[in-house]
């Protein structure tokens, strides 16, 4: 039954075309322009395709940092649309917001809600890859918060019936981490399962070799779907957040095991700052079935966690991000991947929540 339909989603993907297609074609172009030896025989005009993939990124449309369907990273292209971004804006600082959870959790939805975008939500289109895109902030609200640009990065879900290597995902959530300063995770339900604990304990190892080459990425932890009641009753009880706690300190130990540094990371707050009455919030449902309205209070809830990823700024990040250290940034840990550094399948352990 998996594989039946594995095979019949890859039908109606292969059937499907979309902008981020030809972008694709066109890096694809570009990279291969790159390689020649000899450009001064080829059209000129190729060269010209990472400026204007940066003036469409300006104008909010999505640029594919990582291939869904290959895991392929193509730097070539990814980093020269980069590197004409910053020299179009003069490499302002910028704060970089990511969003990780397992596949159908609601992660496209919420970014779509925080920030106004239109990342593909529709029934059967999952994200697939890594996007970003990039957001200007109004001119007096950008001298408070201490950078000028907003970047937010669109994950596809972990756990999908397409990736059967386990691979994929540990390789996806690390990346994620790795170039952002603001990480989202996005849990569904009531209860945290074991495919979010292994996510946990992924993220755990991805905060820990960025913390040994003095890179640090802040977290907050997005519990959705919660029943109304529930949510409200939720950020007052001190025990749900204690069982995540305890799923967090467990995961972080495991991942200190595998990465030899047992001992000196015991609990998740000695890998990375974690307040989790700020930093853990729970979030009802968006939709309450049939043909009603939107619930609002999925909106307060989304506006409550926009604010506190918002006041997250870079001026207490290390190192401070500009458009040209986001590059390098994606830039070396796209490297990593390319060399297919090893991300092995962690233990999973089964933690409360």
């Amino acid at each position: 039954m998996r594989q039946e339909r594995k095979l019949l989603l890859k039908k109606c993907r292969d059937n499907n075309l979309g902008f981020e297609h030809f972008m694709r074609e066109i890096g694809q172009l570009f990279e291969a322009y790159e390689e020649l030896s000899e450009k001064k025989h080829q059209s000129k005009n190729i060269a010209l395709f990472p400026s204007i993939a940066a003036s469409l990124v300006m104008e909010m449309h999505s640029l594919e940092l990582m291939d869904g369907d290959t895991g392929r990273v193509p730097l070539t292209w990814v980093t020269a649309v980069l590197d004409q971004l910053s020299l179009k804006l003069n490499d302002p600082k910028v704060l970089v917001v990511s969003v990780v959870g397992v596949q159908s959790s609601g992660k496209s939805t919420l970014l779509n809600s925080m920030f106004g975008l239109r990342f593909p939500v529709r029934a059967g289109r999952c994200t697939r890859g890594l996007f970003i895109r990039f957001l200007p902030i109004e001119e007096k609200l950008a001298e408070t918060l201490g950078f000028s640009y907003l970047i937010v990065v669109d994950t596809e879900g972990i756990r999908s019936i397409d990736h059967d290597d386990r691979r994929f995902d540990n390789e996806l959530v690390t990346f994620a981490f790795s170039i952002a300063n603001v990480t989202i995770f996005n849990i569904e339900g009531e209860n945290i399962d074991s495919d979010m604990t292994g996510i946990l304990q992924i993220a755990a190892h991805a905060l820990m070799r960025m913390k040994e080459v003095d890179l640090e990425c802040k977290c907050k932890i997005v519990q959705q779907r919660v029943a109304d009641l529930t949510a409200a009753d939720r950020n007052k009880v001190s025990t749900f957040k204690e069982g995540i706690k305890q799923t967090l300190d467990a995961a972080t130990k495991i991942a200190a095991e595998a990465e030899g540094l047992e001992g000196r990371y015991e609990k998740f707050s000695d890998v990375v700052e974690l307040k989790l009455d700020e930093d853990l919030q729970y979030i009802p449902c968006l939709w309450k079935g049939g043909m009603s309205p939107p619930n609002h209070m999925y909106s307060e809830k989304v506006v409550k966690i926009k604010n506190g990823s918002s006041r997250i700024s870079n001026k207490i990040i290390t190192p401070e991000l500009t458009m040209t250290t986001f590059t390098e940034r994606y830039e070396m840990f796209g490297k990593q991947l390319r060399k297919r550094i090893s991300f092995s399948t962690f233990k999973i352990v089964l933690g409360g929540g």
